[in-house]
């Protein structure tokens, strides 16, 4: 397994693992989300099926105390104590009866006072107490057994598996409905504290709930898991075959860049090579004819112009013979000598000052005093100074001035670095990654070529060329070429 597979293998498992995790939290979330839902509305419908079974003892007590006379038959008494089993025994005092309990008086003086049934004798470890209403001509007492007003099994609690304690409380007592078989620390606790809505019997209801770690959907957890492994590796590999993609691509465009392989593009590369001598010639005869026609004739003048074109004739012939060495398969990297860069420089700009001047744009210069030499062909490496001098100056001729280029070239001890930077608009993002396609131009009247060949030319010759946007503003190209060393 290669370093990018490890590489793609560590990111995937550290992002299965990353995702995993928050699936997990938001499923255990939603679960003790519905947990806790769940909850309220079992202890909010254990609260009214309380609040409904207390409500009934102030129905009763109201019932006894309109009556004329006491219920005192033992057959009354026990048809009353079968339809309320909570009931344990009944009580009632007139002017002549007493309460069995001395200080029922005074609880009886209250109920008056309040004129509603009060609370006596609270026992919630017994889970008994007594409820007091004064009433004329008799007062009524209920003893009331809280174990048998709402069985455990009916309470609203799946109680089976001791998850829920429930609790009733008044002032400093307490009673223990149910309480968990097992106190275990679960994944979270849910309380619920309620006050039952009866003035006469105030009790507090308290239900808690812890809900267990077992309690947690974990086959649906582990099939997230699951799931999340296939999508990553799926994406693993859709991101490889894409990379895999582009790089064929990237080879196919190197390999189209480093040889035309049509006569189409040969023919294109030809013409776009043989441009610039070609109408270097044509100005220069143009002259001589000129200076020739002139009365006198300006000879030694007409005699430097032709001798110009005659150079450029024979830089022309030069291109031919390494357009031929090409298709012969003879690399650049076989041609290469001794180069001074700043001779080529120089030169190229010598040819291009008209046209500069012309376009008004001023060159600026960050050259080394001391000589630089590359290795490469000295043909190549002018025709990819003029190509990128040339792409700057078209650049500009559409920006309002002042218009500037600026060259620098810099040297290490295995590399030198040549920079043409513009004052134009720069290029398009969208651009940048096609700017050394082959036939990609922004001109209208381009061919697209001169990029194309001048990466060509300089990778042949173990270099490099790249564009780039600079901060300031305008487009700077880059090219790298090995330095030419001594011993060489």
């Amino acid at each position: 397994m290669t370093k990018r597979h490890l590489r793609s293998a560590m990111w995937g498992s550290i992002c299965w693992l990353c995702l995993s995790v928050v699936s997990a939290l938001a499923i255990s979330s939603y679960t003790i989300y519905q947990q806790s839902n769940q909850f309220i509305a079992q202890s909010n419908i254990a609260y009214r099926l309380l609040s409904q079974r207390l409500a009934q003892h102030d129905v009763i007590l109201n019932m006894l105390s309109i009556l004329q006379a006491p219920l005192t038959n033992t057959e009354q008494l026990g048809l009353l104590k079968s339809m309320f089993p909570q009931i344990i025994d009944i009580y009632y005092k007139s002017a002549v009866h007493a309460w069995p309990v001395d200080t029922w008086a005074d609880n009886e003086a209250e109920s008056r006072q309040l004129k509603r049934a009060v609370l006596a004798d609270v026992d919630l470890d017994h889970a008994t107490y007594i409820l007091i209403l004064a009433a004329t001509p008799y007062s009524y007492a209920l003893k009331i057994n809280l174990s048998v007003l709402l069985p455990l099994q009916d309470w609203p609690f799946e109680t089976r598996d001791g998850e829920t304690s429930i609790r009733l409380s008044w002032q400093r007592q307490t009673w223990d409905i149910s309480t968990p078989l097992e106190t275990q620390q679960g994944v979270q606790t849910f309380h619920l504290n309620k006050t039952i809505a009866s003035l006469s019997q105030p009790f507090k209801l308290s239900t808690t709930r812890s809900l267990p770690y077992s309690a947690l959907p974990w086959l649906l957890i582990l099939g997230m898991a699951l799931i999340n492994a296939v999508l990553i590796a799926l994406f693993i590999y859709i991101r490889s075959q894409r990379e895999q993609n582009i790089r064929s691509k990237e080879l196919l465009r190197l390999g189209q860049i480093a040889k035309l392989n049509s006569m189409g593009e040969l023919a294109a590369g030809v013409a776009h090579e043989l441009n610039q001598p070609l109408t270097s010639v044509l100005a220069n005869t143009q002259a001589s004819i000129r200076l020739l026609a002139e009365d006198p004739p300006e000879l030694d003048a007409a005699r430097k112009a032709m001798q110009q074109a005659s150079e450029q004739v024979r830089r022309a012939a030069k291109v031919l013979k390494r357009l031929r060495n090409s298709l012969e398969e003879k690399t650049l990297l076989q041609q290469t000598q001794s180069v001074a860069m700043q001779q080529v420089i120089n030169e190229t700009l010598y040819l291009l000052g008209p046209e500069l001047d012309q376009l008004h744009i001023k060159v600026k210069s960050n050259l080394p005093n001391a000589t630089l030499y590359v290795k490469g062909d000295s043909i190549a490496l002018g025709q990819i100074v003029q190509n990128l001098l040339s792409n700057a100056m078209h650049s500009l001729s559409a920006s309002n001035p002042p218009r500037s280029i600026l060259i620098r070239l810099q040297a290490n001890e295995k590399h030198i670095d040549f920079w043409v930077q513009d004052n134009g608009s720069g290029i398009e993002p969208s651009h940048l990654s096609r700017i050394f396609e082959p036939f990609f131009s922004t001109r209208s009247s381009g061919l697209g070529l001169g990029l194309s060949l001048c990466e060509s030319l300089a990778q042949a010759m173990d270099g490099s060329l790249s564009a780039a946007n600079s901060p300031s503003g305008g487009a700077v190209f880059h090219l790298r070429l090995p330095r030419f060393a001594a011993e060489e």
